[in-house]
């Protein structure tokens, strides 16, 4: 049994119906002191499977350094999701719980090519005049 049930499948599979482009899902990890892992690349072929529009690239942090250099991935399990280009949006650790529903919301934001926001924080984000750099951190608790 996987970690999704059968109508968790479905409704994700509805979801990810709204997908316009392919969408690469770079995954790093590491065979050995990743606790969870196993359980992010177990997620991750649960979610490839529904939808020829998403391809998982695996890479281990340890073996492949250059690659997590080039995706800007210092520690594992992390994923960058890359659409037509790369927009830097990354996940560290299990995208799982409240923080799935962004990692979908993600995966279709890369897909279009733009965030789904509203068009006055569409507006607003025109403004900024140089890069930045933006950190969410969430906690299960």
């Amino acid at each position: 049994m996987g970690l999704l049930t059968e109508r968790d499948r479905a409704e994700i599979r509805r979801v990810l119906m709204e997908m316009k482009e392919d969408v690469k899902i770079v995954f790093f990890t590491q065979r050995f002191e990743c606790g969870s892992c196993r359980t992010t690349h177990e997620l991750l072929d649960e979610l490839v499977e529904l939808t020829p529009k998403l391809k998982l690239e695996l890479h281990d942090l340890v073996s492949d350094k250059a690659t997590g250099e080039r995706y800007g991935v210092d520690k594992v399990p992390a994923i960058a999701l890359v659409g037509p280009r790369d927009y830097g949006i990354r996940f560290k650790g299990l995208p799982s719980g409240y923080e799935f529903g962004a990692f979908l919301d993600a995966v279709l934001d890369v897909s279009r090519g733009a965030p789904s926001v509203s068009p006055q924080v569409a507006e607003e984000a025109r403004k900024v005049d140089r890069p930045v750099h933006v950190q969410v951190l969430v906690s299960p608790s």
